[in-house]
């Protein structure tokens, strides 16, 4: 997230996080992403002491403020981006996993009787149960 481009389109203001302070555009969308299991303040003291910043830890009410700061598309943004590295990387070490040349993204679990004739055998395999 260091790209300049990327900040300035999902500011909501343009002058937002133009300031050097605790709560940078970087670590506020790393607070968020990180989630909270605990209150907002004692997630903001633990995460400011592993970054041994004891003394910087901002407000809860701060980070709230911080966070409308941002807009919520750059979540949708940094996902894209992840999905595209990872199988940019992945693809051509041949660990990406293809199901008739396309990625399983999903899958049903559904069983659907068909009728049994020769046009649907041709088609689809024929399934036994194995009890």
């Amino acid at each position: 997230m260091k790209n300049p481009l990327t900040k300035e389109l999902f500011l909501e203001e343009e002058s937002d996080f133009r300031r050097k302070r605790a709560l940078s555009f970087e670590r506020v969308c790393l607070l968020i992403l990180r989630g909270h299991k605990f209150g907002l303040q004692n997630g903001l003291n633990k995460v400011f002491t592993e970054l041994e910043e004891v003394f910087s830890v901002p407000t809860a009410s701060a980070y709230c403020q911080a966070r409308e700061k941002l807009k919520a598309e750059i979540f949708l943004h940094l996902n894209q981006l992840i999905c595209e590295d990872f199988y940019r990387l992945y693809e051509s070490d041949g660990l990406v996993k293809l199901w008739h040349g396309h990625r399983v993204l999903g899958c049903d679990g559904t069983y659907l009787n068909l009728p049994d004739t020769a046009s649907t055998r041709s088609e689809f395999s024929v399934q036994e149960d194995s009890i």
